[in-house]
């Protein structure tokens, strides 16, 4: 959350911490301007390509190619649902919601990480 008390995405926090979409962003290619806009900013999407986490053709068709090309909504849907997780549940909760998302993308842990969250 934004120190302004605003809800949207911060990229960047306090003392060198990232959200889950920040931690892809390296800290040459982070700008403080991309703060508050989410992956319909064209902005954010081109700093994703230089990342690397992006081509060019999905970085400039965004949601629209998306909705006709399964792999790229299965990229894009991916990262909005961490950082949905990241921003709007509670920590406790992160654990189940990402081996959960995991499966849901056919991705796989390490089987230390998909035991039980101990709470």
């Amino acid at each position: 959350m934004r120190p302004d008390g605003n809800n949207s995405c911060v990229y960047r926090g306090e003392e060198g911490t990232s959200c889950a979409m920040g931690c892809l962003i390296p800290d040459e290619l982070y700008t403080p301007s991309i703060e508050g806009h989410g992956l319909s900013s064209l902005a954010l999407r081109e700093i994703l390509v230089h990342a690397g986490v992006l081509t060019p053709t999905e970085a400039k068709e965004g949601y629209i190619f998306c909705e006709v090309k399964g792999f790229v909504l299965h990229k894009m849907s991916l990262l909005v649902s961490l950082q949905s997780i990241h921003d709007s549940s509670p920590i406790p909760d992160w654990h189940d919601l990402l081996v959960s998302l995991a499966e849901r993308f056919g991705l796989t842990f390490p089987v230390a990480l998909t035991q039980t969250n101990p709470q």
